[in-house]
C-alpha cells in the first residue's frame, strides 16, 4: 500500500533482512497507556520472526503472527472502519455493521488471497482481529471518520481535525488499483472512495452496500 505504519520501529537484528511491525492507531494507543495489545509481525523469514518476538516482547505488547504474503493489504481494514462509523452513526443498527463487517472481511480476503496470501491468515488478527478492533472502537480514527461523514461534513472539511490519521481515506486509491490489477471486486472500498472523493451522499453509499445482490461471499477464496 501506499502508507507505510506510522509508528514502526526498526531493530538492530543484522543487515539486509526484511521486516515490520504493524502496532499502529488503537494498538499504539492502548501500549502508550500500559494496557496489554496485540500487534502483527511481518518479515522475510521465520528465523527472523522468533528472534523478533523473543527479543521485542514486552509487559504491554506481543506479536502474534508471521506472515508477510499479507503486507500489501494490511491497510484495507481500515477502508472497513470508515463504513462501520458511518453505520453506527446512521443508527443502522448492530445487524447491519455485522454485515458490513463480515463483507469488508471477505474483500480483503480476497484480494490478499488473489494476491498470493493464505486465505487462513485472515481468519486471525491481521484479518478479524483487525476489522474488529478498528471499526468498533472509540479510539479509531477510522471509525471517527465515518462518524463524521455521516453527520454531514465533508472530507475536506474533516482532514484537518481528527486526532490524527485516518489511513484508509488514503489508502483506499491504493486499494482499489490493487483490485484491478489482480481482477478483484472491492465495493466496499469503491463506495469509500465515491463518499470522500466523488461526493457521493453518505447514506446512499450504506443503502447502496447493504441492498447489493446476494451472492456467495466466500466464492473465490478457498
Amino acid at each position: 500500500m501506499a502508507t507505510e505504519p506510522e509508528h514502526g520501529h526498526r531493530p538492530a537484528f543484522g543487515r539486509g533482512l526484511a521486516w515490520r511491525i504493524a502496532l499502529v492507531g488503537i494498538g499504539s494507543a492502548l501500549v502508550a497507556v500500559g494496557i496489554i495489545t496485540a500487534g502483527v509481525l511481518i518479515v522475510g523469514s521465520e528465523a527472523l520472526a522468533a528472534l523478533m518476538m523473543e527479543h521485542g516482547e514486552t509487559a504491554s505488547a506481543s506479536y502474534a503472527m508471521f506472515d508477510q504474503s499479507i503486507r500489501d493489504v494490511l491497510w484495507v481494514a481500515t477502508i472497513v472502519a470508515i463504513v462501520a462509523g458511518a453505520v453506527d452513526e446512521l443508527g443502522a443498527g448492530d445487524n447491519a455493521k455485522a454485515a458490513i463487517t463480515t463483507r469488508g472481511l471477505a474483500e480483503v480476503t480476497r484480494l490478499g488471497v488473489a494476491m498470493g496470501a493464505n486465505p487462513l491468515t485472515f481468519a486471525g488478527l491481521a484479518g478479524i482481529g483487525d476489522i474488529l478492533a478498528t471499526s468498533t472502537s472509540a479510539l479509531s480514527r477510522n471509525h471517527r471518520l465515518g462518524v463524521e461523514l455521516a453527520s454531514g461534513r465533508a472530507w475536506a472539511d474533516i482532514e484537518g481535525t481528527l486526532p490524527g490519521v485516518a489511513e484508509g481515506a488514503y489508502t483506499v486509491r491504493s486499494a482499489l488499483a490493487l483490485a484491478q490489477r489482480h481482477g478483484v471486486e472491492m465495493p466496499i472500498a469503491g463506495e469509500v472512495h465515491a463518499v470522500l472523493y466523488e461526493g457521493k451522499d453518505v447514506r446512499a453509499s450504506v443503502v447502496d452496500l447493504l441492498a447489493r445482490e446476494s451472492k456467495d461471499e466466500l466464492a473465490g477464496l478457498s
